[in-house]
């Protein structure tokens, strides 16, 4: 059922407010609430991968690079770190959960939040898409990370959908705290995701989204000199009921420019894994 939420006054296109900038560069981990906490606990214990995933920080260190795959038979996310460059092909022919990085959820209420769709400037949350199936992505607004291979497979996802049972709805969630206002969304202008009518590109203030990226395991490195922002990927397949039941790694390589690619065949092998657990949630 719908939930009324007031409209978010977008963010200065000229900047962040001296609050944002304090939030996302303030040393050490950003608070978070009791009741935010306990649910990432919850859901980084299902995941087995500890306290590594607990931690969101946005610092004044050189950004790390987003890493381009998890290893053949991976049994669930983690909070990836730079291996290097992809040998292209090398897994296109993987189980498809190892592939994608596969790890079974079990059934985690999917924590809520309320953000400002950038292409329609009006508030979006969680409980507003109960009864839908939500694919969960992050992001970039400005599109200069894993975003040009992500939107290829979010796309073709789509496409290979068709017809479900319950509506399949595409949420990408913003990861540049450095370009906060929905203008800044470039997602929306240069990939195909912009003309989908079931994908919502949301942002909206550091206060907002940090507890969405600690929740959900994104952490994020910014540099203020360079303007450079990394951060590892995850993928959340949503039901209907607003549980959690799969978690996927995206992946992509990068080349020495800091552009991000990845060839044809595995973007369609990556986009029919989307597919496919979206249309098991569906389908249902």
């Amino acid at each position: 059922m719908a939930e009324p939420a007031p409209a978010e006054p977008a963010p200065s296109r000229a900047g962040l407010t001296a609050e944002d900038r304090r939030a996302a560069f303030a040393a050490g981990t950003p608070r978070m609430s009791p009741r935010v906490i306990a649910w990432g606990i919850a859901v980084l214990l299902v995941l087995g991968v500890g306290g590594a995933l607990a931690d969101h920080l946005v610092t004044s260190s050189p950004a790390p690079a987003v890493p381009h795959r998890p290893p053949t038979g991976h049994a669930g996310p983690v909070v990836p770190s730079h291996t290097g460059a992809a040998t292209a092909g090398a897994q296109v022919h993987a189980p498809l959960a190892a592939f994608m990085g596969i790890s079974t959820l079990k059934g985690a209420a999917a924590a809520g939040f309320t953000l400002t769709n950038a292409a329609t400037r009006t508030p979006v949350s969680l409980a507003h898409l109960a009864g839908h199936v939500v694919v969960l992505s992050f992001a970039n607004a400005p599109c200069n990370d894993i975003c040009p291979v992500l939107a290829r497979e979010l796309a073709q996802a789509d496409a290979m959908l068709g017809a479900t049972r319950v509506p399949v709805t595409f949420v990408t969630v913003n990861t540049d705290p450095l370009a906060l206002a929905p203008g800044d969304a470039a997602i929306l202008a240069r990939t195909a995701l912009g003309g989908l009518r079931n994908y919502r590109f949301l942002t909206g203030s550091v206060k907002k989204l940090d507890p969405v990226w600690t929740t959900y395991g994104i952490s994020i490195t910014a540099d203020r000199a360079t303007r450079a922002v990394s951060h590892n990927e995850l993928m959340y397949f949503i039901s209907p009921a607003g549980k959690v039941a799969w978690a996927a790694t995206p992946f992509a390589n990068e080349s020495a420019g800091g552009t991000y690619s990845l060839p044809a065949a595995e973007v369609t092998r990556f986009a029919t894994g989307i597919a496919h657990y979206a249309r098991k949630l569906a389908d249902a």
